[in-house]
């Protein structure tokens, strides 16, 4: 299934109607499909009410919650930016192992509308994302132009352990033994 390309509306209507059947036998993967396909609009009209009605639907996936509170921070939803939940949505996500949601933390708390820039919880999401990806330029040059004084620095490490406490997964190659220790926990009170 390519959700990215472009297709005839026949095909579009299949591949909605496949997806549907798979959702109605229980295949949770298929609501977040059709969420992504209303969300990106690729394949159909982009409708960002039935992207929200398919992801929530399929928030104990990681990528929808990601999705989902991507959307609630986008403004798309009639321009009502819905934060607490995106920010609590995107937290679920990277804690069950989506480093994207870290990406999109560390944005967040930088510069997304609504929320008061706090470069300390960029930070944080900013160095998880980057233990996760460590190869990842983008990543490393953010805590390079994050300039936290002293007290900043010493607050963003007591977050940052807290944070990786609360983590189901801290590094790829933790993922099978971590995945029966850490269970789901609320967010932290901090953020």
């Amino acid at each position: 299934l390519l959700l990215g390309q472009p297709g005839e509306d026949a095909e579009t209507s299949q591949i909605e109607k496949r997806l549907m059947v798979l959702h109605q036998q229980g295949e949770k993967q298929a609501a977040y499909l059709l969420g992504r396909l209303y969300l990106e609009g690729r394949r159909t009209v982009a409708d960002p009410h039935k992207a929200e009605n398919w992801l929530k639907q399929s928030t104990e996936l990681p990528e929808a919650s990601y999705l989902l509170g991507r959307l609630y921070l986008s403004g798309m939803l009639d321009g009502e930016l819905r934060v607490q939940e995106g920010i609590n949505l995107l937290v679920k996500a990277a804690r069950e192992g989506y480093s994207k949601a870290d990406v999109a933390l560390a944005d967040a708390f930088l510069h997304a509308p609504g929320i008061k820039a706090n470069p300390v919880y960029a930070w944080v999401f900013a160095s998880l994302a980057l233990e996760q990806r460590p190869d990842s330029s983008k990543e490393q040059q953010r805590l390079a132009d994050l300039k936290l004084d002293l007290r900043q620095q010493q607050q963003a490490s007591v977050l940052l352990a807290q944070e990786r406490n609360s983590r189901k997964f801290r590094t790829a190659a933790q993922l099978p033994q971590l995945q029966t220790q850490v269970s789901q926990t609320e967010l932290v009170s901090n953020f």
